[in-house]
């Protein structure tokens, strides 16, 4: 008997569509055209990660009609902001302020502007965060704040004369990710944070592997929580696809098993 419900249950269809959907963005950009209850489905698929930079056809939000603005907070989850703060402060605030519920945080410039760190110390749902402190010129202190409640992933670009004490009072920090080889600072972080539960010291993928093999001095191969790997995009951190967190992880667990030596803190991305 002819019918125009769908043949499947909808959550069941839902399930399907999303699926492929994730395959790729051609089949996205595909299934979107397929219903209106596949557009309504699958479109928040397309705000999920958002970049804005002068570098990317980045969608202007301050342009957007503000009837919208919910469905970004709503959706959005991983943003990437780039470039050199000047003049033009909105582009770097309007993510900030709009998509609201983000969980991941990828901040590529230092310079401090108070518009740009009050917008991003009213976030209050992070659980990942790639940035310079010099953003918000943070203090020891500032670990406290509401912005970083439910942190549990940090990545810094810089360390600071306080930085493994403000890291040591984030009160879910559990992976922390260093771009430094100074062996006094990761000493002093692996001191300073005992809840940490991995620790990553990231090195440009274009360093010769001989380089990240003597890297970890002597003092610091008593920490098994330590792992020195490379990173392929400054961002990737806080991306939902293959990065260095997700390195590193593999790499304990197969220390955990037996397949590496405990002796072993380098983890090759070629291997892993």
């Amino acid at each position: 008997m002819p019918s125009s419900s769908p043949a499947l249950p909808p959550e069941l269809e839902l399930v399907i569509f999303q699926t492929a959907a994730k395959a790729s963005l051609h089949t996205l950009y595909t299934l979107l055209l397929v219903a209106r209850r596949t557009r309504l489905w699958l479109e928040p698929l397309l705000y999920q990660t958002l970049r804005f930079s002068r570098e990317y056809k980045s969608p202007n939000l301050t342009a957007m009609d503000p009837s919208r603005h919910a469905f970004l907070a709503h959706t959005v989850r991983h943003v990437v902001i780039s470039g050199h703060i000047d003049a033009d402060i909105p582009p770097f605030v309007a993510p900030l302020r709009i998509c609201s519920q983000m969980t991941h945080l990828a901040l590529g410039f230092s310079t401090y502007h108070p518009v740009v760190g009050a917008a991003l110390l009213l976030l209050r749902h992070l659980r990942c965060l790639a940035f310079d402190p010099r953003v918000c010129q943070l203090t020891a202190s500032d670990a406290a704040l509401p912005v970083f409640a439910g942190l549990t992933h940090l990545e810094l670009f810089k360390m600071l004369p306080d930085t493994a004490e403000f890291c040591a009072a984030l009160p879910r920090l559990t992976h922390l990710a260093l771009n430094t080889l100074n062996e006094a600072a990761i000493t002093q972080m692996l001191a300073a944070c005992p809840r940490l539960e991995l620790l990553v010291i990231l090195q440009d993928e274009e360093n010769p592997m001989g380089v990240l093999l003597s890297a970890a001095p002597a003092a610091l191969t008593h920490d098994q929580r330590l792992v020195i790997t490379a990173y392929v995009d400054w961002d990737e951190g806080v991306l939902d696809s293959w990065n260095y967190w997700a390195v590193a992880e593999e790499f304990l667990a197969q220390k955990r098993s037996g397949a590496i030596p405990k002796t072993q803190f380098v983890a090759d991305r070629d291997e892993t």
